[in-house]
């Protein structure tokens, strides 16, 4: 996969545009509007103009931070580390079907956003994985506790557990209310999706992205010590619970970086990407970096 193709567009333009940048989106997983972005709330209209409806930011694993109606920062994730491509939100019930990332102000070294084609991977990963994944799902756990990452208040957006029950039925998420103030989640989730508009199959999942295997040995040794292996923040499994081994996470990792290429942002410049069929991650990066997004359903 190539960096994302540049479609050169003013703003006033999209609305018009917008079948033909589609169309390039469809083909290419994303494409680069150059220079377009003046403002946080600018990027709203931009995703207004090519989106059926807006979308929101659910079920968070890390914090973002609000920047206007339906728009959002980057991940807070830390700037020293690499984020793997990973595909928006596929542990939701319905994923984005638009990704808008722009850029209100580039960092001084570092940061691009990296690409990664879903279709290229699920041909180049173990035949056997994918048919595992394919005819049983996935399964993401999550374990809330007071003070270890996000809270269930933070990334459910619910402010009683009254509510996050509400949400949780909705949206085929089994709920689990620990003794104290503690809260588990499960849900399970196809792992191979057919892309609503091009019809082809895309390994869309959080698989290894949020398997226990993908924390750094040091922070896994710690919370296993104090919570056990079925304690941990979040972990998946194939089908309902079947664990994963570390080489079959090591393997998704080592097929996504090898697919990986980077868009270096220039201020002002618009991603426009399909989650189904392009995975985003970052580069470590220095200084000052600011980006907006949003979602379109």
């Amino acid at each position: 996969m190539t960096p994302a193709p540049v479609f050169p567009v003013s703003e006033p333009e999209i609305s018009a545009q917008r079948a033909q940048i589609l169309r390039h989106v469809y083909r290419d997983g994303a494409v680069l509007l150059p220079g377009v972005l003046r403002s946080a709330d600018q990027l709203a209209a931009i995703r207004d103009a090519l989106a059926d409806a807006p979308g929101t930011a659910r079920e968070r694993f890390a914090p973002r931070t609000t920047l206007g109606p339906g728009v959002y920062s980057a991940l807070g994730w830390a700037a020293d580390r690499i984020l793997c491509p990973q595909p928006e939100q596929s542990y939701v019930d319905t994923p984005p079907a638009l990704l808008l990332i722009g850029c209100l102000a580039p960092p001084a070294e570092g940061g691009a956003t990296l690409l990664a084609d879903n279709r290229a991977a699920l041909h180049a990963l173990p035949r056997e994985l994918v048919a595992a994944a394919q005819a049983e799902g996935w399964t993401l756990t999550r374990m809330f506790r007071d003070r270890i990452g996000l809270s269930w208040r933070e990334a459910f957006d619910a402010a009683t557990v009254d509510e996050m029950a509400i949400y949780c039925s909705a949206h085929d998420v089994g709920l689990e209310i620990l003794p104290g103030s503690g809260l588990r989640t499960s849900q399970r989730r196809a792992a191979v999706r057919t892309h609503p508009v091009t019809g082809e199959s895309c390994w869309a999942n959080h698989l290894a992205f949020l398997n226990r295997w993908s924390l750094r040995a040091d922070e896994r040794k710690v919370l296993v010590s104090a919570y056990g292996v079925d304690g941990l923040p979040f972990d998946t499994f194939l089908g309902a619970d079947e664990p994963l081994e570390p080489r079959t996470v090591a393997t998704i990792d080592e097929v996504y970086a090898d697919l990986s290429r980077p868009v270096r942002w220039q201020r002002g410049d618009v991603l426009v990407i399909d989650p189904a069929l392009t995975s985003t991650g970052r580069e470590p990066y220095s200084g000052p970096r600011e980006l907006a997004v949003a979602f379109g359903a």
